[in-house]
């Protein structure tokens, strides 16, 4: 909930929101980076750091003053255009977006805040925060797609500024412990889950949206609220228990089944699920290894080779649509 964080925090100031909408070519960081600036600067984000934002920042600060939005394409070549001193490649669009005090503070509350812009051809624009529920109809006339071009010659942008990926953590142990920071810090909203009360601690898990004691072998709550766009890593204290969480989630639609072990453990996993009537395509949704191979060993170094393979799976499944 980051961006919720800072726009309650910068409510009631007028703010710049600066957004890379849209890249060609070789270019830093990703298209929706964004950061806010407020009078005195860059209070927080980045667009991909250099002199692209070193300008962009500048203009914010400019626009600000007058209280104005605009949409502008810099080039990051040598003697483009808008040469910015860079040897990129790339072009970048970034949006300007005026924010007075007063809509940070209408700010609506839920678990998922939307952002919808509106910029006609001459530059004026309008902000919307609210919630998925209020923008249904937002969603259809952007099309979507996050940046569109308007019939009328303007723009219309629309992105969810607060953590919409889901991940169910089964196991609250040392792993898990330091896998869930990583995972808020990169936008999962972290749900840990243990059948074990002295593990499933909400202390030791200070940045998860759910900690709570669970019977490992009916989970069928659970299993009704995952959705196609929710992972899943198992990481209890025993295979007995893996095996359990396992079954049960192949029952679900999650798009990312992860299972820590050993080569030989999925081997012998794989063909106990067979004779309890699983298919091959069931198995096929499991990854286990859990974790990208990178030779890790403590439970930090596992932590960041899972964390490093979800964020490569949910950047394929961004590209995918």
């Amino acid at each position: 909930m980051e961006w919720q964080e800072q726009l309650n925090k910068l409510a009631g100031q007028d703010v710049m929101l600066v957004l890379a909408v849209e890249r060609d070519g070789s270019t830093p960081g990703a298209s929706g980076a964004k950061m806010l600036v407020t009078e005195t600067g860059r209070a927080w984000g980045t667009i991909g750091g250099g002199q692209l934002e070193y300008s962009c920042e500048a203009r914010a600060r400019e626009l600000l003053a007058a209280g104005r939005c605009a949409v502008e394409r810099f080039e990051l070549r040598p003697q483009g255009a808008g040469d910015l001193g860079m040897v990129c490649g790339g072009d970048v669009t970034v949006w300007f977006q005026y924010l007075p005090g007063a809509v940070l503070e209408q700010s609506p509350e839920g678990p998922l805040l939307w952002l919808l812009l509106e910029q006609d051809k001459t530059g004026q624009g309008k902000a919307r925060l609210c919630t998925a529920r209020e923008l249904e109809g937002g969603r259809r006339i952007c099309g979507g797609g996050r940046f569109t071009d308007t019939p009328e010659g303007g723009y219309r942008y629309l992105e969810c500024l607060t953590a919409q990926d889901t991940v169910y953590i089964f196991g609250a142990g040392h792993v898990a412990q330091a896998l869930a920071p990583g995972l808020a810090g990169v936008g999962f909203s972290c749900h840990v889950l243990d059948d074990r009360a002295e593990y499933a601690r909400p202390e030791a898990f200070p940045t998860a949206a759910e900690v709570r004691q669970a019977d490992l072998e009916r989970l069928e709550e659970v299993c009704a609220r995952i959705t196609p766009d929710d992972y899943v890593c198992v990481m209890t204290h025993g295979h007995r228990h893996d095996h359990e969480v396992v079954r049960q989630m192949l029952r679900t639609p999650a798009c990312y089944i992860g299972v820590i072990g050993s080569a030989r453990k999925a081997a012998a996993s794989a063909q106990r699920l067979r004779e309890e009537g699983f298919t091959d395509p069931d198995i096929a949704r499991i990854t286990t290894p859990i974790g990208l191979s990178i030779g890790a060993e403590t439970p930090e170094e596992i932590a960041v080779s899972i964390l490093a393979q979800m964020i490569q799976v949910r950047a394929a499944r961004r590209a995918a649509e």
